[in-house]
């Protein structure tokens, strides 16, 4: 495992002195500095006095942990950290429940060193949005508050305020008032006539040479799903929660779109 950030500070948030050791000795060799805290409250105490990089959660202090965190971070306006949450097993802690209450990835122990660093590694490396990333003019159909805080944060996170909404008229009348480089829509519990919102869009930019990104949120991104929104006009299909390579392929074309 080669360095990927010098310096970057995070805090690993485990009870459990072998693991502590364990996380610790991975992120060593990306050259981080490393804060670590063995309780719920020792853990709030840290965030509240220093920005972390990225927060390594194990889940057995609790879910409701992570989302006390998230709650810290916007009452102190500190930056929404990734919290990549590691539990023993899928069924003890799933990851929709993790993602739900506000994890940003998930692992599985025992660690392997491979995703460990795929998955840190991915958000260490992240030292900011890319310069065109503040032309982007992003709408956000997101029913789900949780979900939506979160999608806000990682947009917030690449330099991108968008326009959120958690209704599907509301998100269409906006699309009739403005006009938006990228829409991200959320399939998830969102009702049928999302595909008709689609279908107006499309049949707006008709004879003109303005074409908006529209994309879905997923939390499973199977084939026939994928299949049917590109039938229905849509430009591809993320699943949540989102990674930053895979989004910034999409901004990016969102950005070269709006600049041909």
């Amino acid at each position: 495992m080669s360095k990927l950030v010098d310096d970057a500070k995070v805090l690993v948030a485990n009870p459990d002195p072998y693991d502590q050791r364990i996380v610790s000795s991975y992120l060593k060799r990306f050259g981080c500095l490393i804060k670590v805290a063995s309780s719920a409250d020792q853990c709030y105490r840290l965030i509240q006095e220093e920005d972390f990089k990225a927060i390594i959660f194990e889940c057995s202090l609790g879910l409701d942990t992570i989302k006390h965190i998230r709650e810290l971070q916007m009452k102190l306006s500190k930056s929404y950290s990734p919290i990549l949450a590691i539990t023993i097993n899928d069924s003890e802690h799933p990851r929709q429940r993790c993602i739900e209450a506000g994890a940003t990835a998930y692992l599985i122990k025992p660690l392997n060193i491979i995703d460990f660093e795929r998955t840190v590694g991915e958000w260490l490396r992240f030292e900011g949005a890319p310069h065109f990333t503040r032309e982007i003019d992003v709408l956000l159909i997101q029913e789900d508050p949780v979900n939506q805080k979160l999608t806000s944060a990682f947009l917030h996170r690449v330099g991108i305020l968008p326009t959120v909404t958690s209704s599907l008229d509301e998100g269409m009348s906006l699309l009739k008032a403005l006009e938006f480089n990228l829409v991200l829509i959320d399939l998830d519990g969102m009702a049928p006539e999302v595909f008709s919102l689609v279908a107006d869009i499309r049949t707006r930019e008709e004879g003109r040479p303005f074409h908006a990104l529209v994309v879905g949120l997923s939390d499973g991104t199977d084939r026939e799903l994928h299949e049917r929104c590109i039938l229905n006009g849509m430009d591809g299909l993320l699943r949540k929660p989102l990674e930053p390579e895979r989004f910034y392929k999409i901004i990016k074309g969102a950005y070269l779109l709006k600049t041909a």
